[in-house]
């Protein structure tokens, strides 16, 4: 059996991306698709796209039992956050788009990071991988700087807390990469099994596999 990985965030070209590289490299791969997206082509025994309705619960409990439910189940998943696409100032932003954001970027990953954990633990091991992207050159409005130091702090702390068991958890994290150029580094990270535990992050400075020392 091939190895199979979840892809969970917020559609993006990084999940088109990543999940071009995972098939490219071998996997059979379960993504998330956004909850009022358009359906997308299924490709039989090597790509599948489910529903993640972020702001619930019971959605991140659907989506990691549809996973494990494709064949063998799976052992491997990269939960991902990008930015959000709300740029106005903060005092311009209505309360219920605040809490659109809270529920969808904060709430979310926590909720789908829960049900991971939770399989992997009955599973007897798996590896999670925490993607943060922040593109250069956007913006980083006062509410992007809240999510993302949200799911930067809860990857720090998953680190230190699961440390001694059995899932394995890394960190991967860029500010300057295209798309394509850090899917590619976060699957031969991946590949290589190394990097846990840490914050791995890309550089693109020095070519495409290029990474700097973790914190």
């Amino acid at each position: 059996m091939g190895k199979r990985l979840l892809i969970a965030g917020r559609n993006s070209k990084l999940i088109d991306e990543l999940v071009r590289e995972a098939r490219a490299a071998g996997y059979e791969v379960i993504a998330t698709l956004d909850d009022q997206a358009e359906d997308r082509t299924d490709y039989e025994g090597q790509l599948r796209w489910v529903r993640w309705r972020r702001r619930s619960p019971l959605s991140a409990r659907t989506v990691v039992l549809q996973a494990a439910g494709v064949g063998a189940g799976f052992d491997e998943a990269l939960v991902v956050h990008s930015p959000d696409a709300a740029r106005e100032p903060l005092h311009d932003l209505q309360s219920a788009v605040l809490e659109q954001a809270v529920d969808g970027s904060v709430k979310g990953p926590l909720f789908m990071l829960r049900e991971l954990i939770t399989h992997f633990q009955k599973r007897g091991g798996g590896s999670i991988g925490l993607v943060l992207y922040q593109p250069d050159g956007e913006v980083t409005s006062p509410l992007d700087a809240c999510t993302a130091g949200g799911f930067q702090g809860v990857a720090g702390g998953l680190f230190t807390y699961y440390r001694n068991e059995p899932v394995t958890l890394r960190g991967f994290s860029a500010t300057e990469a295209q798309p394509a150029e850090f899917a590619a580094y976060i699957m031969g990270i991946l590949g290589e099994g190394k990097g846990e535990g840490k914050w791995n992050r890309f550089s693109a400075r020095g070519g495409i596999f290029s990474r700097s020392r973790s914190r």
